[in-house]
């Protein structure tokens, strides 16, 4: 039988809340990113967790991705100001702004049929999808729900968007809401909870999927996908608002949590 072990290697301290956290890819080699209230994402080295760049902004950094275009690797980042932003990582110059027609909780980005499209996740159902080349703004599909969140997992090498929701402003629960991105955005599973889940992340670990999420139960959770069986809880001292999975061989793997002003690096290990 399976046995899973986790232990906390690092917490590491930023001078503001920690709104969201992201691995990217970068030449070989994995960073962490930081969405803080003090104005500022940040790329960090994953193994020494040295602060490689800062990217300032005029407003709270609620939500960021990292992004790989035609062999470049871009940062979205999304503000309380209204706007999602696009930089190119390597030089940190800023590219491009999307303006919303309100706050930007969460920013993902989907490669449909060789097209790129910025998925914005903001208050009481104002999602909205734009094309990346054209800064257009096109509508996919409607949802009232006030949304908190959403990211792209990948399960058995499809895309997937991952919505997390507060159904019908009920602030005692919450719910994942899975869609296949290749499939006309069709709802394929819903995860229904007694607690507001603040952020979601699928990853692999040993192979297998697994779904993670970040609570205001003060808790971060992993369960099996396919089961829905939960696994493991990582008590906080707070609410956990944005938790990213990183796989680094078959059997182990990094979980980041970001609580308060702090983002935590958990090990997760499969035996």
């Amino acid at each position: 039988m399976t046995s899973l072990h986790s232990v906390c290697i690092m917490d590491l301290k930023h001078d503001a809340k920690v709104n969201c956290v992201c691995v990217g890819e970068i030449a070989g080699r994995n960073y962490l990113f930081t969405a803080c209230s003090d104005k500022k994402a940040r790329m960090y080295d994953i193994d020494t967790y040295k602060l490689i760049k800062e990217w300032p902004h005029d407003d709270a950094v609620i939500s960021l991705c990292v992004v790989k275009i035609d062999c470049k690797d871009y940062l979205f980042t999304g503000c309380y100001d209204k706007m999602a932003r696009m930089y190119d990582i390597n030089t940190g110059e800023m590219l491009k702004k999307f303006k919303h027609n309100n706050l930007v909780w969460s920013v993902c980005v989907v490669n449909t049929d060789g097209a790129y499209y910025l998925f914005i996740g903001s208050h009481s159902g104002n999602k909205g999808v734009y094309e990346i080349d054209s800064g257009e703004r096109i509508d996919l599909w409607d949802q009232e729900d006030l949304q908190f969140s959403e990211c792209v997992g990948k399960i058995d090498g499809n895309d997937y968007i991952l919505t997390v929701n507060v159904p019908d402003h009920d602030y005692l629960k919450g719910n994942i809401i899975i869609y296949d991105v290749n499939n006309s955005c069709e709802l394929i599973k819903e995860w229904n909870h007694n607690c507001i889940v603040y952020s979601a992340c699928v990853g692999k670990v040993s192979g297998r999927d697994y779904l993670f999420m970040g609570c205001n139960d003060k808790t971060a959770r992993m369960y099996d996908f396919k089961t829905g069986k939960l696994l493991k809880e990582w008590k906080h001292p707070e609410s956990v608002w944005s938790v990213c999975i990183c796989e680094l061989s078959d059997t182990k793997a990094y979980l980041f949590t970001g609580c308060l002003d702090r983002v935590r690096t958990y090990t997760i290990k499969m035996e």
